[in-house]
C-alpha cells in the first residue's frame, strides 16, 4: 500500500526545488558576466599590443583568438563572439552589463542585445543619432530580456534598433543580404555539417524540392508501392525514409 503524501509538503518541496534552480541559473550567468569582463581585459592588452606593433594587428588578434579558443576547448568564431559581445556591453551598455552581473539576464539575452544594438552605436558612430537614442534601446530592450527568453529579445532588440535608427524594411533586408553566407563543419565519421544563410523564400522552396524529390524516390524504391490514397491493409513509406532521402537529393542539386 502506497504511503500517504502530504500534497502540502510536496508543494514546498516543488518551490524549493524550482527557487534553488532558479538561484543557479542566476549564479551562472553572473558568473559568465565575469568571464565576459575578463575578455575585456584581455581586449584592453590587445590595443595597447597593436599601438606598439600596428603592422601585426591581424596576426596579434589571430593569436588571441587561438590562445582563449584552445584554453577553453571552444571554436575559434565563438571565441570571436564573445570578444565582441564583451566589447560591445562595456562600450555602450552599462545597464545591460550590471543586470547581467546581477544574474537578471543570461549570456544569451547579452549576445542578442549586443547584436541588435550594433546598428544603433554604428548610427551614433556616423553622428546619425545621438548617446540618448543608444541609451534609450538600452533601455527599452532590457525590460524585455528581463522577463523573457532570448529569442524574443532578439525579435524586440531588432525592431527597437530598427525604429529608432529610422532604417527602412528595405534597408533591413539589404543589410539582412550581406549575412548571406554558407558554411561547412566536420562532423564524425566522414560527415559534415552543411549550413547556408538564404533568403527565407528560397531556403523553404529548397526545403520543398528536396522533400518532394525524396518521396518520389522513396516510393520507387519500395515493391509494390502505392499513392497516398492506398486503400487499408497497405503500408505507407514512412517518413523517416523521406529525411534520410533529403541528402542524397541535396547532392544531387550541385550538378544543376
Amino acid at each position: 500500500m502506497s504511503e500517504h503524501r502530504d500534497p502540502h509538503h510536496d508543494l514546498e518541496e516543488r518551490r524549493r526545488l524550482l527557487d534553488e534552480w532558479m538561484e543557479v541559473r542566476r549564479q551562472i550567468a553572473a558568473l559568465e558576466a565575469m568571464s565576459a569582463a575578463l575578455l575585456s581585459e584581455r581586449a584592453i592588452m590587445y590595443d595597447e599590443d597593436v599601438a606598439a606593433s600596428p603592422y601585426h594587428r591581424d596576426a596579434i588578434y589571430r593569436s588571441m583568438v587561438a590562445e582563449y579558443s584552445a584554453a577553453g576547448h571552444v571554436s575559434t568564431g565563438s571565441v570571436e563572439f564573445a570578444f565582441a559581445d564583451a566589447q560591445a556591453v562595456k562600450e555602450y551598455f552599462p545597464a545591460v552589463r550590471a543586470s547581467f552581473e546581477h544574474g537578471s539576464i543570461t549570456a544569451a539575452h547579452v549576445r542578442e542585445i549586443a547584436r541588435a544594438g550594433a546598428l544603433v552605436s554604428e548610427a551614433m558612430r556616423n553622428g546619425r543619432v545621438d548617446a540618448a537614442t543608444l541609451a534609450l534601446f538600452e533601455t527599452a530592450v532590457l525590460v524585455v530580456a528581463e522577463e523573457d527568453t532570448p529569442a524574443r529579445t532578439r525579435t524586440h532588440a531588432r525592431q527597437v534598433a530598427a525604429a529608432l535608427v529610422g532604417e527602412s524594411l528595405q534597408d533591413r533586408h539589404a543589410r539582412a543580404a550581406d549575412e548571406r553566407c554558407v558554411r561547412v563543419r566536420s562532423l564524425d565519421d566522414g560527415l559534415a555539417l552543411l549550413t547556408a544563410v538564404l533568403p527565407e523564400a528560397l531556403a523553404v522552396s529548397i526545403q520543398d524540392r528536396l522533400t518532394q524529390m525524396a518521396r518520389h524516390i522513396t516510393r520507387a524504391r519500395r515493391p509494390g508501392a502505392c499513392p497516398r490514397t492506398c486503400g487499408a491493409g497497405r503500408r505507407r513509406p514512412h517518413p523517416h525514409g523521406r529525411h534520410r532521402a533529403r541528402p542524397p537529393r541535396l547532392r544531387d542539386l550541385r550538378r544543376v
